[in-house]
């Protein structure tokens, strides 16, 4: 085999701790586990300039040294991105995580085999292509968000934080606040909806929201929401039980529009690297401001 220039990658915390072909299989994740091995037999990967065994500790930065080859061509390139500039849409970035303002109909996951754009292709498309991004650790998010619903994601940007911001979510320690536009006027300009709700195992667990009417319409109504429980499609939920599904919500009953106006606009955490109150927000989409066109 023609030996071929080396590439260096310096390692960070998040690629450390680990064998180094258990590395060089997550970050080459087309190369055939054979090849990786066959390579470091040949010392054509080294660490720290060495010939190594595969099964050498990796630490925080070592320095891996491997062949420019077409065996080991890092998959830089997601799905499409279908014209999505995430760049457009971040609200806050530091190096251990990113908080992005997701547009309505985006989904988060990719479903089956759908080649439809997700916030997660687009959030590794946009990370691979910074400095000093891990090639090991793929980008978490740490809540969930309907595909329909606009407004604050939170992704981990290594493990150490994806563990701490999961447990924040989990021990309810979060803010989460939310605008809806739904059919009707409550009659009570504020309201507090604690009705227990199915689990996708059936069993019923307590699900609380508390809601203000920010504005009014004669046949519709903005309402700002905190919900104090995760249930799935809760505020949607809830909303419906009340008399006052969301605007564009068909699941539940909501009359057609042109999306579902459900909005995650305010998201208080606290940092997991400093501790310090994060208040992260994504402006309320214009659609949402001009209750007469309902």
């Amino acid at each position: 085999m023609t030996h071929q220039p080396l590439q260096t990658r310096i390692l960070n915390e998040n690629e450390a701790g680990q064998r180094l072909d258990r590395f060089l299989r997550k970050a080459f994740k087309k190369t055939p586990l054979s090849l990786i091995h066959k390579f470091i037999r040949m010392g054509l990967v080294r660490v720290n300039g060495k010939r190594v065994k595969g099964d050498v500790m990796l630490s925080t930065g070592d320095k891996v040294d491997y062949p420019e080859t077409a065996f080991f061509e890092w998959k830089r390139t997601p799905r499409p991105t279908g014209g999505l500039n995430l760049r457009d849409h971040i609200i806050y970035e530091d190096g251990h995580l990113i908080a992005i303002n997701k547009p309505a109909g985006l989904l988060v996951h990719p479903i089956e085999r759908r080649e439809a754009l997700t916030l997660i292709d687009a959030l590794i498309g946009y990370l691979k292509s910074t400095e000093g991004a891990s090639w090991s650790f793929k980008p978490a998010l740490v809540h969930r968000l309907d595909a329909e619903t606009s407004g604050i994601t939170v992704t981990a940007k290594n493990a150490r934080a994806l563990r701490n911001l999961t447990g924040q979510f989990r021990e309810r320690e979060t803010v989460k606040e939310y605008y809806a536009v739904v059919n009707g006027v409550p009659g009570s300009s504020q309201g507090r909806i604690d009705q227990p709700l199915e689990d996708q195992k059936g069993v019923l667990r307590e699900s609380l929201t508390e809601y203000t009417v920010e504005k009014k319409g004669n046949r519709c109504a903005l309402l700002r929401l905190r919900i104090h429980t995760g249930r799935i499609h809760q505020i949607r939920r809830h909303l419906t039980a009340i008399g006052h599904p969301i605007m564009g919500d068909h699941r539940y009953g909501g009359p057609r529009a042109e999306r579902l106006f459900l909005h995650a606009w305010r998201l208080a955490l606290h940092h997991p690297e400093t501790g310090k109150v994060l208040q992260l927000e994504a402006p309320l989409p214009v659609e949402f401001q001009n209750l007469s066109s309902f």
